[in-house]
């Protein structure tokens, strides 16, 4: 293994900022507490995925399967090598695989874009938004049932307010 130490940086809460070294060359990534990179989230799997170290130094990702999926800088994968400045998503959780002394770090996610330094630390985020013009990727709030629900309230609140305005206005009118 290079000596520059590999890490994996969590950018999601809630274990936003934990870091994780990478000294062996087979980690599992999982809610499990058996997997050597545990984090306690629901959306992701017991074992989610596995990172296997290659000769160049940078570790294969390979999804087990996981019921939310496993995602690299937003793309679905089964396999895929991991480089400098990637985003490891496994369930809802994004994580910024960092290896030390390589190219600044400039990355992407579904929250916008992030400039890092190699210690992780967020200096700017800019929302994506309107940023990203592609039509293939989907943008805006997800579809809820709660955000449905809000909306079916609010349109009910709206209709029984202009009903209670027009019955005033008829009782004044009338006299």
């Amino acid at each position: 293994m290079s000596d520059k130490p590999v890490k994996l940086i969590v950018l999601s809460d809630p274990a936003r900022g934990k870091s994780f070294e990478l000294t062996e060359s087979f980690i599992r990534i999982g809610r499990s507490e058996e997997a050597e990179v545990s984090i306690v989230d629901g959306t992701i799997s017991g074992i989610h995925c596995e990172l296997h170290l290659q000769e160049d130094g940078n570790y294969l990702a390979k999804d087990l399967g996981s019921t939310n999926g496993s995602r690299i800088n937003g793309d679905k994968f089964t396999e895929k090598t991991l480089v400098n400045s990637d985003i490891l998503q496994v369930g809802e959780i994004e994580i910024l695989y960092d290896r030390e002394g390589a190219t600044p770090t400039t990355v992407r996610s579904e929250a916008g874009t992030r400039v890092l330094d190699l210690e992780g630390t967020v200096n700017t985020v800019i929302p994506t938004g309107l940023g990203s013009l592609d039509p293939t990727k989907k943008s805006g709030k997800k579809k809820t049932p709660a955000n449905k629900s809000k909306k079916i309230v609010f349109g009910a609140i709206g209709i029984f307010s202009i009903i209670v305005v027009v019955m005033v206005y008829q009782l004044i009118a009338n006299g």
